[in-house]
């Protein structure tokens, strides 16, 4: 279901799911028209590049803390990269990172009309899931948009995608043709909230977390943990669900629950993708005595399609945090 604050990246790829594809997109789209109508929700994320590091971070701001979140992995195969997703139950994911350190995170946004160029081809597959498969540098993301009809996109949303050689662009809204606009990092940082950057007066506008963000970032451009993380604290809200910190360069992941800045846990991602494909709850990773509590539970709400399957089993983290 799309939501304000962050958007289900969703294309033909609904019929991942078990049931009935009608039945499906239908709930979808309802879900779509009840949330548009209200209040766009907080959502911040921004990069840093300097010295050959790139840093990426995020702020899941959630329209409500009750929703249950996730982390999950899919490992490479012979020819696709392996990754991480965040989400909730739905299976779409809000954001995450792959192999190579390409980044992406994505925000709602006032309503737009996008008219997709006849030359684009049909997007008939999952396409940020094509893109996290195949896709190690922004400049192939950048090739993919501009050649499909990146549908989920159409009505509202935009996202931030960056690379470990430190390009980025902010993917979403219209461009001077109604076509998806793209709009190339220029600098050493990024930010993006839920403002179109090209054009402010849609809605949005002015956004007090970007202005947070942008000064911090100028003062003080360095990636690392921590600068990021007072930059996510200074510009977290109440129903601020999780934060991450991505070291794309080493694809390392810092992953902080409920604007708790003080509690982290890290991941690295080749130790985790060894694993198989896994997902976490994230609340449990912080509390070490009930990590095997209720995995049973979930995975049998999994099975029964009340959390998507494209979300792999649940197991108990037994690292440290």
């Amino acid at each position: 279901m799309m939501k304000k604050g962050k958007f289900s990246i969703t294309e033909q790829g609904v019929n991942n799911y078990s049931g009935n594809h009608k039945i499906k997109v239908f709930v979808w789209m309802i879900g779509v028209l009840l949330i548009a109508n209200t209040a766009l929700n907080p959502c911040t994320f921004f990069m840093s590049t300097l010295n050959g590091v790139t840093f990426f971070g995020n702020n899941e701001d959630s329209p409500s803390t009750s929703w249950p979140t996730n982390v999950w992995f899919i490992p490479a195969t012979e020819d696709k990269h392996g990754y991480v997703y965040f989400g909730y139950n739905n299976g779409y994911p809000q954001g995450g990172m792959n192999d190579q350190g390409l980044c992406f995170d994505g925000a709602s946004t006032p309503p737009s009309k996008i008219q997709f160029s006849p030359d684009k081809k049909p997007a008939a597959f999952f396409l940020i899931d094509r893109i996290m498969e195949e896709c190690s540098y922004v400049d192939q993301v950048i090739e993919i948009v501009k050649t499909h009809r990146f549908n989920a996109l159409k009505m509202q949303g935009q996202l931030l995608f960056a690379d470990k050689k430190g390009d980025a662009a902010i993917v979403g809204g219209p461009d001077k043709n109604n076509d998806i606009d793209i709009i190339r990092k220029k600098g050493k940082f990024m930010v993006c909230t839920n403002f179109f950057p090209n054009n402010p007066q849609k809605g949005g506008y002015p956004c007090r977390r970007n202005e947070t963000a942008t000064r911090m970032l100028k003062e003080n451009p360095e990636p690392s943990v921590e600068n990021f993380r007072s930059i996510l604290k200074a510009v977290s809200v109440s129903r601020t669900s999780y934060s991450n910190i991505f070291d794309l360069s080493n694809q390392i992941i810092f992953i902080y629950h409920f604007h708790n800045f003080s509690n982290v846990v890290k991941m690295k991602l080749e130790d985790e993708l060894k694993e198989g494909p896994h997902a976490y709850r994230i609340p449990r990773l912080f509390s070490s005595s009930n990590r095997d509590e209720g995995l049973k539970e979930l995975n049998e709400e999994r099975e029964k399609g009340r959390i998507s399957r494209r979300i792999p089993e649940f197991i108990a983290y037994k690292g440290g945090n």
